[in-house]
């Protein structure tokens, strides 16, 4: 009798550290990649506009955030290697967590966005920098 109150209490205390394990790990799966750069941008309305903006030297990767009912995105970004430019176009109809080209070595980027939707619309750029700056 007492062997099986250790057990259960052995089992539940298992139950417990599986369930707040995976609790933990939803958790940084669900926090966006990078850190926030340049100028977001929010708009509210039945026809909500949204633009943004950003700037960011050594960039290793990058991403565009886009929240709410998005209709269309339109952005783009434009990349310096030197005296090379790498252009790239994105457009998207609906909101999520989009990863923009970035050439290998680019000095600096140049970040773009406008949605189009309804209710609240926003968006924001996050980067990884080759230093780790900002």
């Amino acid at each position: 009798m007492l062997r099986n109150v250790i057990v259960n209490r052995a089992l539940a205390l298992v139950a417990v550290s599986v369930a707040a394990l995976v609790l933990a790990l939803d958790a940084t799966a669900a926090a966006p990649p990078g850190h926030r750069i340049g100028h977001a941008g929010a708009a509210q309305g039945d026809s909500a506009f949204a633009s943004a903006s950003a700037s960011i030297r050594r960039p290793k990767r990058l991403w565009v955030h886009v929240e709410g009912r998005i209709e269309d995105v339109l952005g783009g970004v434009i990349c310096y290697l030197g005296g090379y430019t790498s252009k790239k176009a994105i457009f998207k109809f609906a909101s999520g967590l989009y990863e923009l080209p970035v050439p290998k070595d680019a000095a600096r980027c140049d970040l773009f966005a406008d949605a189009n939707g309804s209710g609240r619309v926003s968006i924001e750029f996050r980067a990884v920098t080759v230093d780790g700056r900002r």
